[in-house]
């Protein structure tokens, strides 16, 4: 995977490009967990065109905001077998669970991997910190079911989980409070990089077994207007090379700064290439979060944030080539609606910018109800993408006053 790789990369980017310009985005209908009245996907992995997981939470309490869950929660699982999704059962766990990434390796080999607490509110989307109550949770789906797996991480306090990407059933790397490996026998822990001040990782995409690309945030090296910056790492031959993607650059009264930024979802096709997204908070006027892209080229990061609409948070991101990518969130036309009137998001990165892609509507909320982070129903969570193929893309949307799963998909098959 070097310059050739690079190459024929490019080239079979360019012919992918023009394919996913042209595919069209179907909603396909995600059933609700029975019991529950809310439920939300917030991950989804597609080993083949034929074959996704998504994982999700369910529970009593939303608190209207699509990211924030009150509780009792539960976690639940869904399928999608080329032609439809079914639910999947999920292993009961003490607390109040709630799973936010999944990869899978085949159809018969998944991780998934998330927290549970036994007090305060899980989060979907947009934040990565865990509760001093909260414990990492993992668990690994085998063709059959799913069945909670033990870590070092199972039992100390405040642990998390994030992100996940397996590249086989031997090997897996997963990211949160701290780094863990799976060896197709058991999982060992990593230590995050050493970062001045406070490294987090969020999520990681691997392209072969020991070869993983994470990122994350890290709080500035000094005092500015600036508190999280974007962090990336490489692991490769069993250590980290941290890397410092730039952050949201902008102006206020004249003055430039930068907004704090932080990465939240990462998709390398390739060793040389890959593509992160994630979230700002612009300090100076506090509202709202808007989404932010940088771009890997095998040397060093770079902001791609061009096109992207100011105010619309990304959530997940998923790579069908290099410089052919769909970033999944929520688009947001005023900032502050009422009543509210934001849909799902979906962004194409066709390698020089963005284009935001043509999908269907979908209802908005009944109540009046607005966040200052906008991340009201309907929003997607997580993209999964099948290289030179398509990609599945899940979130919330609403069901009257409750919230429902949402899949939407390219991939080919009925939608």
């Amino acid at each position: 995977m070097a310059a050739l790789g690079a190459v024929i990369g490019s080239l079979a980017a360019a012919s992918c490009v023009s394919a996913a310009s042209a595919a069209t985005w179907t909603v396909q209908p995600a059933p609700a967990p029975s019991g529950a009245p809310d439920a939300a996907l917030a991950a989804v992995s597609c080993p083949s065109s034929t074959s996704c997981m998504a994982v999700g939470s369910s529970d009593f309490g939303f608190d209207r905001l699509a990211i924030n869950l009150v509780g009792p929660i539960a976690t639940f699982a869904e399928r999608w077998d080329g032609a439809s999704w079914t639910v999947l059962p999920t292993p009961s766990v003490v607390g109040s669970p709630a799973l936010l990434s999944v990869s899978c390796a085949s159809p018969t080999f998944c991780v998934a991997v998330g927290s549970t607490q036994t007090g305060g509110r899980q989060y979907l989307a947009g934040l990565t910190g865990a509760a001093r109550n909260a414990r990492a949770l993992l668990e690994m789906w085998d063709g059959t079911g799913w069945a909670v797996r033990a870590t070092p991480l199972s039992s100390v306090r405040g642990g998390r989980l994030t992100g996940v990407s397996c590249v086989s059933s031997s090997f897996c790397m997963a990211v949160g409070s701290t780094g863990l490996v799976w060896n197709g026998s058991s999982w060992r822990q990593v230590k995050l990089p050493a970062v001045r001040y406070h490294a987090t990782l969020t999520a990681v995409s691997c392209v072969a077994a020991g070869d993983c690309t994470a990122v994350g945030s890290r709080d500035a090296d000094k005092t500015g207007v600036a508190y999280l910056l974007p962090l990336a790492a490489h692991w490769r031959a069993g250590r980290w090379t941290v890397s410092r993607p730039p952050g949201e650059r902008d102006v206020y009264h004249g003055k430039p700064y930068v907004n704090d930024t932080w990465l939240t979802s990462v998709s390398c096709p390739s060793r040389a290439w890959c593509l992160a997204t994630g979230q700002t908070l612009r300090t100076q006027n506090f509202y709202p979060q808007g989404g932010f892209a940088d771009v890997w080229n095998g040397r060093r990061w770079t902001a791609a944030a061009t096109g992207l609409a100011r105010n619309s948070p990304l959530n997940g991101v998923g790579c069908v080539a290099p410089g052919d990518c769909f970033a999944a969130g929520q688009y947001d036309p005023r900032t502050i609606t009422s009543p509210a009137t934001q849909q799902p998001l979906l962004m194409h990165w066709t390698g020089r910018a963005w284009s935001r892609e043509s999908v269907p509507r979908t209802a908005t909320l009944t109540n009046r109800a607005w966040n200052a982070g906008n991340l009201l129903d309907p929003d997607l969570f997580g993209v999964g993408c099948v290289l030179r193929t398509g990609c599945s893309a899940v979130g919330a949307q609403p069901a009257g006053a409750r919230s429902a799963p949402l899949a939407m998909s390219t991939l080919p098959g009925p939608g």
